[in-house]
């Protein structure tokens, strides 16, 4: 048919089967070809990879590699990672992709535990949502990083995920990666919304700027979206920094809730 997603599917049904041919029967092809976290959308799966993704072209090279690397009996590693969910966001005309996607392939091998989602950005844009620039690299939908990213430096975020202080490091991360949705809803998951007072006194002013840009976006489509905020917010408006003052100030007055009114007039009093 004309329907896109029928022509991905038809794609990747071809891919695989060449691929099983070419291996002698050593791979087999398995229908429903839909698996994964994304049975809605076309994908090829193999192990613990979901490739929502045509391999070809440059990225041929990684999921070949990918493939033989399934194939050695001593793929994975001896060390343990917690489960992770890995996303990565890719463009078929993108140079630096091949290399990230390849890194996030052999730490899939390595590590069983990590499901490894292949995204296509200019295919699947409702999954990539507002990221525009790739590749990208999601961390148990949170944590985000844009640009080349070595296997090694994405182990030291895996490894790092339960250490204090992760989390806000993976709010500052959606906030400058501008997924604003997705930072509330990763707020409300968690019942994180404490993690933006520590973030406020540490962020720079250009990271200020991303949690006000965050804030007015959300409140156009949620007026009362931020009201769980104001309680961690209002202690702010102690703090010695000028500063962090006024931005906080700025932020209360946004969110217009209650309780964030009285503290606005006092400190315009105490100013």
């Amino acid at each position: 048919g004309d329907d896109p997603e029928d022509q991905l599917l038809q794609v990747l049904r071809e891919t695989a089967n060449a691929l099983a041919d070419a291996s002698g029967g050593k791979l087999s092809v398995r229908e429903p070809a839909q698996a994964g976290p994304h049975p809605d959308k076309p994908s090829l799966t193999v192990a613990n990879v979901q490739y929502l993704a045509v391999p070809g072209g440059p990225e041929l090279a990684p999921f070949v590699a990918f493939l033989k690397a399934l194939a050695r009996p001593d793929a994975s590693a001896r060390e343990t990672l917690p489960p992770a969910e890995v996303r990565v966001y890719m463009a078929p005309t993108c140079p630096n992709c091949p290399l990230v996607v390849g890194a996030c392939l052999e730490l899939a091998v390595r590590f069983p535990g990590i499901n490894l989602q292949v995204v296509d950005a200019m295919y699947f844009t409702d999954l990539a949502g507002p990221l525009k620039s790739v590749p990208a690299v999601v961390v148990d939908q949170a944590y985000t990083e844009i640009g080349p990213l070595s296997g090694a430096e994405l182990l030291r975020i895996l490894k790092r995920r339960h250490d204090p202080g992760f989390q806000v490091d993976a709010l500052e991360s959606m906030i400058n990666a501008g997924r604003f949705a997705e930072t509330l809803a990763w707020l409300r998951r968690q019942d994180a919304f404490s993690l933006l007072a520590p973030l406020m006194r540490r962020a720079g002013i250009k990271e200020r700027m991303g949690v006000m840009l965050m804030f007015e976006e959300v409140l156009e489509e949620e007026p009362h979206g931020l009201d769980a905020a104001v309680p961690h917010l209002l202690p702010l408006l102690q703090e010695e920094d000028p500063a962090l003052r006024g931005d906080t100030a700025d932020l209360l007055g946004q969110v217009g809730a209650p309780g964030a009114d009285q503290a606005l007039k006092t400190l315009r009093a105490d100013d």
